[in-house]
């Protein structure tokens, strides 16, 4: 299989995986410094970090078929990812976890020469074979909430992993042992004598997913019956009109938004739930038909919106369907656009 790669700015940068769950909210910074929402089964590219909200949780699925689960508030930068089986001269992983807490499977890359692979946070570096294990770094301040020393902490579940610091010592800790190496001058490697009870918040093996929620994302274009009460009354029935669409949080789905017969709205949506609230990323390429027939592209249009989940909200002027001079959706009254509800339901996992 191919070594494929992004042109990006005149780099060229390796795939090194794929985005495989997202629960919450996550960003993914490129090596340029632009951003973009992490999306289940979007690409991650060499130079990028993976940025988790308080309540998300994001499982990448690298080259290597190792499996990677990025825990709440932590941020996690590819360095390096190259694999023999994929095009590469040599196998190659280099990882970063910049803060916070990541478990993480590994695939082939590692299982025959530990120099293969090398984790690192701020002050330590992760070595591993055939492993599964956990490695947290923890600051300074999330040390005053966890009650622990700041520094890093390895934990493994099966095989066998080196800690070490910037120089000095190596330990190597075994299956169900955890180590620690502190902030502190001079700080040395140890092995724990019992595990910190903040490393016990997940199973001994396996590390599930998370689940991923069904949820049905609605706009609405007309006026509510009543209060924040919205009719039901599907295109076709009149100048209100409610378009619906089905998606797997953390996903990418495509709604048609649809008014008279003159222009047309192809709407990117990608919803995630954190607590009750909902956020909604929209981005849209208009396409209006011309003299000849034929569509034209319009602007492309980009916008986040936040709801209460299993509410109408109204987001008029506040989506992409805002721009009222040249209005992407057409409703025979130009100078008086119709107003715009969106909704968020969780329809089951």
């Amino acid at each position: 299989m191919a070594l494929f790669l992004l042109l990006a700015n005149g780099v060229c940068l390796a795939a090194a995986g794929t985005i495989e769950v997202v629960v919450g909210t996550a960003r993914v910074f490129q090596h340029h410094g632009l951003e973009r929402p992490a999306i289940r089964g979007d690409q991650l590219y060499e130079g990028e970090t993976v940025v988790t909200g308080s309540q998300a949780n994001v499982k990448l699925r690298m080259l290597d078929e190792a499996a990677v689960w990025i825990r709440p508030d932590t941020r996690f930068r590819i360095e390096r990812y190259r694999s023999s089986k994929h095009g590469s001269a040599n196998d190659e992983a280099r990882l970063h976890l910049v803060s916070g807490s990541i478990r993480q499977l590994t695939g082939s890359i590692g299982k025959v020469s530990t120099t293969d692979y090398r984790l690192t946070t701020p002050n330590a570096t992760i070595g591993i074979r055939g492993t599964e294990f956990d490695a947290v770094f923890v600051t300074a301040q999330a040390a005053a909430a966890l009650n622990t020393p700041a520094g890093t902490y390895n934990r493994v579940y099966a095989g066998t992993t080196s800690l070490s610091g910037g120089s000095g010592p190596v330990i190597i800790l075994n299956t169900g042992q955890a180590g620690f190496i502190g902030l502190t001058p001079n700080a040395q490697p140890q092995t724990l004598p019992t595990i910190p009870p903040f490393l016990n918040t997940t199973t001994t093996s396996g590390a599930p997913a998370p689940t991923a929620r069904n949820l049905q994302v609605s706009v609405r274009f007309g006026e509510p019956a009543s209060g924040n009460v919205v009719s039901t009354q599907r295109p076709g029935g009149g100048g209100n009109t409610e378009q619906q669409v089905r998606v797997l949080e953390g996903a990418r789905a495509s709604m048609a938004l649809v008014q008279g017969t003159s222009s047309q709205t192809v709407m990117e949506v990608v919803a995630t739930v954190s607590g009750n609230t909902a956020t909604v990323q929209l981005a849209t390429q208009a396409q209006s038909a011309g003299r000849s027939g034929q569509n034209s592209q319009g602007t492309r249009i980009a916008t986040t919106l936040r709801v209460t989940l299993g509410e109408w909200t109204e987001v008029s002027g506040q989506g992409p369907w805002s721009d009222s001079g040249n209005s992407v959706i057409t409703t025979g009254r130009p100078a008086q656009p119709p107003r715009v509800y969106l909704r968020v339901d969780e329809v089951g996992r």
